[in-house]
């Protein structure tokens, strides 16, 4: 088995300015990788490109079944390794080898004996093809939430794929408590959720059916399919996607103002067990708080260049000359 490659960022922007030049604005839908093979950089290009086009629905899904332990799904995208901070490459090499072993394990998953042999048998050409299918802008779009544009009318939505970061549980340094209670403006908070409420009956007596508004990743997934089905007239779907932004935005408001007020409360309590029983022991223990670093998106052209950081070695692959 292949390892590795040791020189995977220069061997992947060359590869991907080739296929840049292929599909130059298609989207996966429209581009073609033909049957007659000249290289065998054209048959790994056409092998995947089929498999993509049969596993397209739900993909994050399909990814997260494959079963490799550490793979995470966030919001309707997936992490699989860290990323660097120029591009979407894998940023150490313990990166690059999860990125390898997440290919083979799709490769077993999607293709037979012989495919499998032939892209084993190309794995440096195979990784790289994987990874500028699912990253490059515009190209493989992992649902169909769409927009109204003034001047392009109705058009999809691209997302990333792939989170740049593993989204991880840290702990903030340790503070003492503050001395003084803390207060919350909240006096727009009801009015906001008398409007979230509107905001939904309206989504509901459009569409004709209830959501799990609890659930942000199910209710996307509908007003996805909403947008983009049969179900609504372009009327409808307009109307549906104001209202729906709207929705969104008026949701965030709420959530910040709540979780601003359970804070609050928690350091209050806190503060009022301490002025009833004084503790000086207690007053030593730090006020721990979970908090999740949120995976950042990346997505960016192959063909910003070659970045010059990677290794200093140089070690050629033993990959095909006509790559």
């Amino acid at each position: 088995m292949a390892s590795v490659s040791q020189n995977f960022p220069r061997t992947y922007y060359n590869l991907s300015k080739t296929w840049d030049a292929k599909v130059g604005s298609m989207a996966f839908e429209q581009a073609t990788f033909m049957q007659n093979y000249k290289t065998n950089k054209d048959q790994v290009a056409a092998l995947l490109h089929a498999a993509f086009k049969n596993n397209k629905d739900d993909i994050v899904n399909t990814f997260c079944n494959f079963g490799m332990d550490g793979v995470s799904m966030y919001d309707n995208s997936i992490w699989i390794y860290n990323m660097r901070a120029s591009d979407t490459l894998p940023k150490a090499p313990a990166d690059l080898s999860r990125l390898y072993q997440f290919v083979r394990i799709a490769v077993t998953k999607w293709f037979g004996r012989k495919d499998q042999m032939f892209l084993e048998q190309n794995i440096h050409i195979t990784v790289c093809f994987f990874l500028w299918y699912i990253t490059k802008p515009h190209f493989f779009f992992k649902d169909k939430v769409t927009r109204q544009t003034t001047r392009f009318g109705i058009e999809r939505i691209w997302t990333p794929l792939l989170l740049a970061k593993k989204i991880v549980n840290t702990q903030p340094t340790p503070t003492k408590a503050a001395k003084s209670k803390q207060q919350v403006t909240n006096a727009l908070l009801p009015k906001q959720q008398k409007d979230q409420e509107n905001l939904r009956k309206q989504i509901e007596r459009l569409v004709g059916c209830t959501f799990e508004w609890d659930d942000s990743h199910c209710l996307h997934l509908n007003m996805s399919k909403y947008l983009s089905g049969n179900e609504l007239n372009i009327n409808q779907q307009k109307k549906l996607q104001k209202t729906y932004h709207e929705y969104t935005a008026l949701t965030e408001k709420v959530n910040r103002t709540l979780t601003k007020i359970r804070r609050a409360d928690l350091a209050n309590s806190k503060i009022a067990k301490r002025v009833a029983a004084p503790n000086p022991v207690e007053d030593q223990k730090s006020v721990e708080e979970e908090t999740w670093e949120e995976g950042e998106f990346v997505g960016k052209s192959a063909e910003e260049g070659v970045p010059d950081n990677w290794d200093d070695e140089e070690v050629p692959d033993n990959w095909d000359d006509d790559c």
